[in-house]
Order: C-alpha cells, then structure tokens, then sequence
C-alpha cells in the first residue's frame, strides 16, 4: 500500500472535518452516541492482472460516540461474502476504528465524512490473508421516527494482504438508533 495515498486521503478527511466542526460551531448534536448495522455490497479490484470480484452479500455494524462538536470515535466490524469460481465460499472480514465528522445537519438529515484504520481478513479453503486497512467514506442519516433513522453510506477501501494491495468500493444501507438526544 502506497504511504502517500494514505496520507492523502487522511489529510482530506481531516481537512473536512475541521471545516465541518467550524461550521457547526454551537449547532444542537443530533446524538451523543449512535448504534448502525444493516446491508453492505462490495466491489473489489485486487493487484494486477487479477480479474475483480463483487461480494454481493454482506453486512456491517457500528457504533460511534461524540468527542465534541461534530467529532465522533467510531468502531465497525463488517463482512461481505461472494462464492468463487471453484463454488466455494469466500469470506471478508474487517474491524476498523477512527473518526467521523458531521458535515451537514438539518431537521430530518445529517450527513457525515470518516476515517477508519485497522485490519481485514479474507478466508477460502486453502487461503487466508490479512493485513493493515484504511476506508474513507461518507454518508447520509435520515429521521425516521423517535431514535431511529435510516443511514446510507459509502466507502473506499485499501487494503494490504500479505504484500498485496486490494482496493474496495462498498455501498451499504441499514438502520441507525440515536443514543442521549
């Protein structure tokens, strides 16, 4: 995985997260904290050659607690699933951790950008690799009703398996509860 494309991305991130927290300056949070889980698609490119794979079945599920103004610590494991050429189940896990900032809040939407670092896994019969993951992402929550709301995201993956570099897209959409509103 390449130092400076992590960098780059992490700077941007950041970059928007401080523009973020300056505009919400004394804004009302929508949540102390939050729990997600629902629907992931993914869509990977592996190194070279390699022909891509969609895993067409996944999930994931987060949790994140405000640190102040539009900051938040977010945690989120998730696993995404395809079967192989050989009809065989392939299997990718990842746990991840890092920041979110709110970017956008409105009565019933608020959107956000976040950063997560930490590691992924990928398991077959016969083959097993894991190794050090960045995902930069972003998305929208929608009030649904009370605590709950509906939550679209997406989000970019790079990967480092055992000295080689996976990039993913991944597309998902669940359901989001609000803790200490």
């Amino acid at each position: 995985m390449r130092i400076h494309t992590i960098l780059v991305m992490a700077a941007l991130c950041l970059g928007l997260g401080r523009a973020a927290a300056a505009q919400q300056a004394g804004a009302t949070s929508r949540a102390v904290a939050d729990l997600s889980g629902g629907y992931a698609w993914l869509h990977e490119q592996p190194p070279a050659d390699a022909e891509s794979n969609t895993h067409p079945t996944g999930w994931l599920a987060s949790g994140a607690f405000r640190l102040a103004g539009a900051m938040m610590v977010v945690g989120e494991v998730g696993g995404n699933y395809r079967t192989n050429v050989a009809d065989e189940s392939a299997r990718l896990h990842t746990f991840l951790g890092g920041v979110r900032f709110g970017i956008g809040l409105w009565e019933h939407a608020a959107a956000f950008v976040q950063g997560l670092g930490g590691m992924e896994r990928f398991t077959e019969p016969g083959l097993t690799q894991s190794g050090f993951a960045v995902q930069f992402g972003g998305g929208v929550d929608l009030k649904l009703k009370g605590p709950l709301g509906a939550r679209t995201q997406i989000d970019y993956r790079i990967a480092d398996q055992d000295g080689y570099t996976f990039k993913e897209t991944r597309v998902s959409f669940g359901a989001v509860w609000w803790l200490g509103r």
